[in-house]
């Protein structure tokens, strides 16, 4: 058990490292010398919450949190009950609305799912797919067309790129990749529509 945890470790710290280097690619950041000065250093969580609220207005971009640590926990193929009540807790500090936690979760529940699709080699069953595009989308299979542009319409002014003039390159870059799989829904939804 303590073998897997350390395991697990790795992997998260790679992911902070590749994160960074995707997002900050001038920063020179370097998690490793981070991570033993807050081991020594614990900060609490709501100076951290309280701190990114008087510095991020925008809900949205303060969501980019909840995606990061979101991203940390789905590292393997899922997000545990005790990662949830945490993120739960973020959340409340930063004042994001439910609603964009589930989105988040939906966000990685698919991106697992497109992971285990590719390291299969067999594609998801068109059900699956269905499911996991509702979710991020927050639609219900009753919704129609209108209902499922009106959702894709109100994340896009979330994420969309272009909503985001006054965001740094990173947030920017962030935004464009969740708008990206926020677009791949939509048309994949629509898709199915016409099928219909």
């Amino acid at each position: 058990m303590l073998g897997n945890e350390k395991g697990k470790r790795g992997i998260q710290v790679q992911f902070i490292d590749r994160y960074f280097n995707r997002y900050f690619p001038m920063s020179n950041y370097q998690f490793a010398d981070s991570l033993v000065f807050s081991l020594k250093n614990p900060i609490q969580i709501p100076s951290v919450c309280s701190w990114l609220n008087e510095r991020i207005p925008k809900e949205s971009e303060r969501a980019q949190v909840l995606f990061f640590l979101a991203g940390i926990a789905s590292l393997n193929g899922k997000i545990e009950m005790r990662e949830r009540l945490f993120l739960e807790r973020i959340r409340l500090e930063l004042s994001i609305s439910k609603e964009i936690l589930e989105h988040i979760y939906s966000v990685y529940e698919s991106l697992n799912a497109q992971f285990e699709e590719r390291k299969s080699k067999r594609p998801m069953r068109r059900e699956s797919k269905i499911d996991l595009y509702r979710k991020i989308l927050g639609v219900t299979e009753s919704d129609d067309g209108k209902a499922i542009k009106k959702a894709y319409r109100k994340l896009a002014k979330m994420y969309h790129p272009d909503v985001m003039t006054d965001a740094t390159e990173a947030q920017k870059k962030m935004a464009e990749d969740k708008f990206l799989e926020i677009q791949t829904a939509y048309e994949f939804l629509l898709d199915e529509l016409v099928v219909k």
